[in-house]
């Protein structure tokens, strides 16, 4: 029941990533000025940048059903891999968006922020998972 517990929870967890990267692109679309940059095409979206963001969103969905798939070890070391480059990725982004003075908004900080700390929890579980199992 334990490895269970800590599948669901860990589950769940990359599903909040999936729906936090979901928030800051639909908020984001709230903000002044955005919808009409989309529009007129100033925003620089490409074909490319869509791809890596379906990838960026895909990616929290796949792992989420994955954690419940996997047996223990290879779910263990999955979510430590991918937990520990998603927290990486995470705090890069949130850095280097203050270093390039780039205007972050309230629910942006809120977002990220929310998102490196889930991201930390899934490592955490993986760290702690039991090394019985298999």
């Amino acid at each position: 029941m334990k490895i269970l517990s800590l599948k669901l929870r860990i589950m769940v967890l990359w599903i909040f990533m999936a729906a936090s990267i979901t928030a800051e692109v639909s908020l984001y679309l709230y903000h002044k000025g955005q919808i009409e940059s989309l529009i007129s095409g100033e925003a620089g979206i490409t074909s490319s940048n869509l791809v890596l963001w379906t990838i960026r969103w895909l990616i929290p969905f796949v792992l989420a059903f994955l954690t419940v798939s996997l047996l223990d070890k290879a779910n263990r070391i999955l979510n430590i891999v991918f937990g520990a480059i998603i927290v990486v990725f995470n705090i890069f982004q949130f850095v280097m968006r203050l270093i390039a003075g780039q205007y972050m908004p309230a629910f942006l900080i809120i977002i990220i922020v929310s998102s490196i700390i889930a991201s930390i929890l899934i490592l955490l579980y993986a760290a702690r998972w039991p090394k019985y199992g298999d």
